[in-house]
């Protein structure tokens, strides 16, 4: 009952706010191979949200597959509690071509190879772990997630105590490709109750945001979110005033001040639970922008911004996100995990009319559902995943979209493809051992190095943004670098290392 009363107010939500400009619409040709049907069985027999199954990432495969992983995914003949599984899907429609070895949630591309790494692994192209990455030898370890450098060494981000007698715990610490010991890095110390790296997120500059669960880094009192060296040394002239920060999502300007995503509590506004934020170079908030949207997750019983969360900030263009998460409401209006918001913060109706379905409901009315990932792939599809049990766009309901859906971008207001490739800013040019590169717009691109000669020293990926790029290892001298469109523009650009 309580998912038909849903549906029939989205459906009514739809036919009253048709004029509203859409940022997208749903693919009806691509569908995931787990539909509204097979979900409810399941849930009838194992009811109460003990089997919650989802996406948590789409990659796209060198054969032009796409892979997908995420919990409770199974080959269909088997119960839920099977084991878990990664499937490559058909781009084409969605059909499975293959399943394999689960590569876990979220993962990370390793640069210029076949392999991925997950939450504690290094796994290669069919999700087999990488028996050639090795681990430190700890007396207790636990990695919540992984930095990859370009030279393929990696940071490990999480919870460290090195021998059983040492009296220091460590959040941040540098392994090479093997997955042995750096022993240029410096491992990085903290303290708390409840303490743990979480994330790193970099910037143009060559610094990063690391989040985590800290009283203290490297003996010095902090909260718990701060920028760092790229020597994991605290940048203190970095002051994010936060009792709580769960941050999932970060977009640069070219100006210096910061969006985040997540959850955050700070200290001047406590009680508020604020979900997106700007803040100024020296981490304080930005007031010009609007930081206190209210955003809430309601049940039949009761609402609250407590469990509310922002997973995704994706440019549309330049004045336009799309922002997703775990969310019924943003200041009292019905958006269903999905909304957009202009650069300053601001809720449009560009989104207005669409959401997503609940996949379940608790005992208490709470919805089971949440917008995982709003992506762009570098072959210029788009992607959206999570949980949810149907999809609603402009066209009405589509309920047999469920966990992923590819989406079109027919009228999202897009800078030209030209315009994508040749506004591409350097940061700072000249420069050091970082080189932060900025694609405006809200399609990929691809970058190349090269000396004068034309040799190419590094590419790679850029998502729109701010890409950063280790040059440390490169000699002073002039470079150039070439940033070709998915619609193969190119456009060449000096650099100047000093």
């Amino acid at each position: 009952m309580m998912r038909t009363l849903y549906l029939l107010l989205a459906t009514a939500f739809v036919a009253n706010n048709s004029g509203a400009q859409t940022p997208l619409t749903v693919d009806t040709n691509f569908r995931f191979y787990y539909g509204p049907d097979l979900l409810d069985y399941w849930e009838s027999q194992f009811p109460g949200g003990n089997w919650q199954p989802g996406v948590s990432d789409v990659v796209l495969r060198q054969d032009g597959n796409i892979m997908v992983t995420g919990p409770d995914l199974t080959i269909l003949e088997e119960t839920p509690w099977g084991d878990g599984k990664s499937l490559i899907l058909d781009p084409n429609n969605g059909s499975v071509q293959q399943y394999i070895l689960s590569c876990a949630g979220r993962l990370i591309e390793m640069p210029e190879t076949d392999q991925y790494f997950s939450i504690n692994r290094r796994r290669n192209y069919d999700c087999s772990i990488d028996l050639s990455f090795g681990s430190p030898d700890f007396q207790h370890s636990a990695t919540e997630s992984w930095f990859v450098f370009p030279d393929r060494s990696v940071w490990k981000i999480g919870f460290f105590r090195i021998t059983a007698d040492d009296p220091d715990r460590y959040v941040l610490i540098k392994v090479d490709e093997w997955g042995e010991w750096d022993p240029s890095f410096t491992p990085r110390k903290g303290t708390g109750s409840n303490l743990g790296g979480r994330d790193i997120f970099p910037l143009a500059n060559g610094q990063y945001l690391f989040n985590g669960t800290w009283a203290t880094y490297e003996g010095r009192p902090c909260g718990p979110l701060i920028r760092i060296n790229a020597d994991g040394s605290q940048d203190t002239t970095f002051t994010f005033r936060a009792l709580i920060s769960n941050l999932s999502e970060v977009h640069e300007q070219p100006d210096g001040k910061t969006i985040l995503g997540g959850q955050f509590i700070l200290e001047d506004y406590y009680p508020d639970t604020l979900n997106l934020l700007r803040v100024n170079v020296d981490g304080s908030l930005d007031l010009t922008f609007n930081n206190f949207n209210h955003v809430t997750l309601r049940s039949e019983t009761h609402s609250t911004a407590r469990f509310a969360t922002i997973n995704t900030l994706e440019p549309l263009d330049d004045g336009r996100f799309v922002i997703g998460g775990i969310f019924t409401h943003i200041e009292e209006e019905l958006r269903s995990c999905i909304a957009c918001v202009d650069t300053a913060g601001n809720l449009l109706d560009c989104w207005a009319n669409g959401g997503l379905v609940p996949m379940f409901y608790t005992a208490s009315g709470a919805p089971i559902m949440n917008l995982g990932g709003f992506e762009r792939l570098p072959n210029g599809e788009t992607y959206l995943y999570g949980r949810y049990q149907g999809f609603i766009d402009s066209n009405g309901l589509h309920p047999e979209q469920c966990m992923i859906s590819r989406v079109n971008m027919p009228d999202v207001g897009l800078v030209d493809p030209l315009r994508l490739v040749t506004t591409v800013s350097l940061m700072p040019n000249p420069g050091t051992d970082f080189l932060g590169i900025h694609l405006p717009g809200s399609v990929n691109a691809v970058y190349e190095l090269a000396d004068m000669t034309g040799r190419v020293l590094g590419s790679g990926m850029l998502r729109p943004g701010t890409t950063s790029v280790d040059t440390s290892t490169l000699p002073s001298a002039v470079y150039v670098l070439h940033v070709i469109g998915a619609n193969g523009l190119r456009n060449t650009i000096k650099w100047i290392k000093q």
